[in-house]
């Protein structure tokens, strides 16, 4: 047997831990899989099966394959789909730092039952992973959605608890379950995987023990657990199962899964799989697609959110007349009041899908954008608030006030500058009303609303009082409107790389949100031609080689290491996904302040507006 290389014996250790996945193994900007796994992903995946022992005899030759780690997720979804596991393994340091070999562990298993990724999950549907425990007293049976944060279990008793844990399993078309010894024979593994399409995978005794059940439940539940009522153990040992099983696969805090909602089968009107499939409720007999279906004919909801409940009403019709009453109730508030309904509509229709925003945000992958976006959707679920009965006191200017500056602090954090910008526009607001309102008591009465005096003016009137603020503002206060060189927003750079060094004029963006992944600094973004000086090695330093930065660092195989330069993805305007050749030099000094390993971004298109700049650093810095 050949010797083994210290990587391939830390890629062998690592998969020895997970030898029902596929290894997604981080090399510097691929994600790289090995023998058996390789094998598979070529051939599912339409990857080239390639090998580095090409020296070797053919029957030592190590099978390998790889993607590009900035557009995994496309590959995985893939896996995915076909019912593969995938375990996600990332350095865990900075390679430039390492001494020998870099330290590396899974950081996540991704399973189709867990799936968090906005790109991977239908909108209007949620994403059930289930797990299900059979015992001589009953059945029990748990339902997650790590997505949204929500979490359902209900009990059976002993008899005929099999057939109605089919139909709830029809209900809920979970994308995996989990099974118990007991709740494992053939005829339930095979319902799964034939008539529900979905992952099946059967845990063992240790799984679904009560005591170890109990403990999990209650240390991550703080609501709904007073709803399980006596006898029905089963169901918190399926929660058990369900739990244990995120904490092996999502490897993070899972703190936002705290309210557990206990249900009764009796709470609802009970179908069969036959009678669901025959009624077309969600999906058609033929095509299998939601067009067609009873749910397409009468969803016309505007968020996701309200599409993922409109969808379980369907699947759960209610049979109390208390609930009943309760929804007709709230029905008829929106036909008899259409003025408020089309407001209310008008007001949705900018509402994201908060319920996976916030998973993602806890969970730790969201972006920038994605902090922006529940900012925006906080302020349109506010205004759609103050059009329901009983909300009133939201039109307070105190409450308007306090849900601004919550926006605020939702979408850029505690932030200096950003204060200072606050306070600029609330300055900037105030003095446009009162503009507006002192040239409309000039010229009319102005008008009285809500107990409130506002300004009677045309959109003439209107748009000459803004030509006038802005006039007088920009005398002012005029510095705030220029970039200024010194102490301002620009500013020298000075990158230090091995010795060599160059001197920038840099400016201070806080549209800048790129992020270094190791140490999580911004990251300076320069015209990749101003750094020919520190990388004398590098022949290719124009703007035709920088725009297509995948080919370039595939040229530098075996140097683009000792060279330091990596991909960094980003997201602009246009750009879902784009990527830069970035650079990490040794020092990056700035308006006073240094950084040592500063990742710095190539752009192969020039930064400058007219200003003069050639490098963009964040707003707090670099």
């Amino acid at each position: 047997m050949p010797e083994l290389t210290p990587m391939k014996k830390q890629y062998l250790e690592i998969k020895a831990q997970h030898p029902d996945c596929l290894l997604f193994f981080r090399l510097g900007d691929f994600y790289e899989m090995f023998d058996e796994d390789a094998k598979v992903a070529a051939e599912e995946l339409n990857l080239t099966l390639t090998t580095r022992d090409r020296n070797k005899p053919l029957e030592e030759r190590t099978p390998m394959c790889g993607v590009p780690y900035h557009s995994a997720e496309a590959y995985i979804a893939r896996l995915i789909a076909k019912g593969y596991k995938v375990a996600i393994c990332e350095q865990t340091e900075d390679p430039a730092q390492a001494k020998g070999l870099v330290d590396r562990e899974v950081i996540r298993v991704v399973t189709p039952g867990t799936l968090i990724e906005e790109n991977l999950l239908e909108e209007g549907k949620n994403n059930f992973l289930a797990a299900l425990c059979a015992t001589p007293a009953g059945a029990g049976l748990c339902f997650g959605d790590i997505s949204t944060g929500e979490v359902v279990l209900t009990f059976f008793p002993a008899e005929g608890w099999a057939n109605r844990a089919v139909n709830e399993l029809a209900r809920f078309a979970p994308r995996e379950v989990l099974l118990s010894p007991g709740a494992a024979d053939p005829a339930m593994v095979d319902y799964g995987k034939n008539k529900l399409g979905c992952r099946i995978e059967q845990a063992g005794e240790e799984a679904f023990a009560l005591d170890r059940a109990w403990e999990r439940v209650r240390r991550q539940f703080t609501q709904g657990l007073d709803q399980v009522p006596q006898g029905a153990e089963p169901a918190i040992q399926a929660a058990g199962a369900l739990l244990d099983y995120l904490y092996a696969t999502q490897k993070t805090d899972l703190s936002y899964l705290h309210t557990l909602r206990y249900y009764a089968t009796g709470q609802f009107l009970e179908l069969d799989p036959v009678a669901r499939r025959n009624l077309e409720l969600a999906e058609t007999i033929r095509g299998k697609e939601k067009k067609g279906s009873l749910l397409w004919v009468l969803d016309k909801t505007k968020t996701a959110m309200g599409g993922r409940l409109l969808r379980s009403w369907m699947d759960r019709p209610l049979i109390d007349p208390v609930a009943i009453s309760r929804r007709l109730e709230a029905v008829g508030w929106l036909v008899d009041n259409a003025v408020e309904r089309e407001e209310l509509l008008q007001v949705l229709r900018e509402i994201p899908d908060l319920e996976r925003l916030i998973s993602r945000i806890v969970y730790g992958t969201a972006g920038a954008r994605d902090l922006v976006a529940l900012a925006a959707g906080l302020g349109a679920g506010y205004a759609a608030l103050t059009l329901l009965p009983g909300w009133a006191f939201l039109e307070h200017p105190a409450c308007k006030a306090g849900a601004a500056v919550a926006m605020l602090l939702v979408a850029y954090g505690r932030s200096e500058k950003l204060l200072r910008t606050g306070g600029l526009f609330l300055v900037l607001s105030c003095a446009f009303g009162g503009l507006l309102l002192l040239v409309s008591l000039a010229r009319e009465t102005p008008v009285m609303a809500g107990g409130l005096l506002g300004p009677s003016l045309g959109m003439r009137g209107i748009l000459i009082a803004a030509a006038l603020c802005y006039g007088v503002l920009s005398l002012v206060l005029g510095r705030q409107f220029t970039h200024t060189r010194t102490g301002g927003e620009l500013q020298e750079l000075t990158l230090t790389r091995q010795g060599r060094s160059v001197k920038l004029l840099a400016l201070r963006d806080t549209g800048n949100t790129l992020q270094d992944p190791l140490t999580g600094r911004p990251v300076v973004v320069v015209e990749g031609e101003k750094l020919r000086p520190l990388l004398p090695e590098l022949p290719r330093l124009d703007r035709q080689s920088l725009a297509h930065p995948v080919e370039l660092l595939r040229d530098l195989e075996g140097t683009a290491g000792d060279l330091r330069l990596q991909l960094l993805p980003y997201r602009a305007v246009g750009v879902e996904c784009g990527l830069l050749l970035a650079l990490r030099v040794d020092r990056a000094n700035c308006g006073g302040g240094e950084v040592r390993d500063c990742l710095t971004a190539l752009s192969p298109t020039p930064l400058s507006d007219g200003g003069g700049y050639s490098a963009l650093i964040g707003g707090e810095g670099a």
